[in-house]
């Protein structure tokens, strides 16, 4: 695979990865559509596939969670379909915490395979930043179950500033993957 179809497979993904996560609105309008976000991640993870097994894998998820993220355009005010559109935001916000904490470690055995140390720490760091993502996540979830009032904005506070924190540690996770293993490609 050639040096450059690394580094863009790798930027393409994390490009999309921002979209698919960060939510921008502009007067009730989606300016970041998810669905975008996904389809950019599956064509270049699929691209990464001869780097390591799991990558193919993974892109095959985010063409699964592209469809799955329309969901959030359909909700509706009626009470028959809520429960059907929270399980579909709980099976998406479910299938993102895979597709990140498992594409920390496809990074990461692409990067032994390619003797870049300094890329598989990145990776177990930010795998390990998905993990505690989890645990906030769970947190704020009951925080607002128990109806803990004065807790609440506190959390979710803290909840937002760790996203924005994680998104942007896998963000150069990924493009610092494309640019090492693109380099290492040149070596060998």
């Amino acid at each position: 695979m050639s040096p450059d179809t690394i580094r863009s497979a790798f930027t393409m993904a994390a490009w999309g990865m921002v979209l698919a996560l960060f939510d921008f609105s502009f007067n009730g309008v989606v300016l970041t559509p998810d669905f975008i976000g996904y389809i950019l991640m599956a064509v270049g993870l699929g691209k990464l596939e001869s780097l390591a097994s799991q990558f193919g894998m993974f892109s095959r998820l985010a063409w699964i969670l592209a469809p799955l993220s329309l969901g959030e355009y359909l909700k509706t005010s009626s009470p028959d379909l809520a429960l059907v559109f929270l399980l579909l935001g709980l099976a998406v916000a479910v299938l993102q915490f895979v597709l990140l904490f498992s594409l920390c470690s496809a990074v990461e055995e692409a990067a032994l395979r390619a003797k870049c140390q300094g890329l598989v720490d990145r990776a177990v760091t930010c795998r390990a930043l998905v993990l505690i993502f989890l645990v906030l996540g769970l947190v704020i979830l009951a925080v607002v179950s128990l109806r803990l009032v004065d807790l609440v904005i506190p959390v979710v506070i803290i909840g937002f500033i760790y996203s924005v924190v994680l998104i942007v540690m896998l963000f150069l996770m990924l493009t610092w993957a494309g640019r090492e293993l693109s380099a290492e490609s040149l070596t060998t």
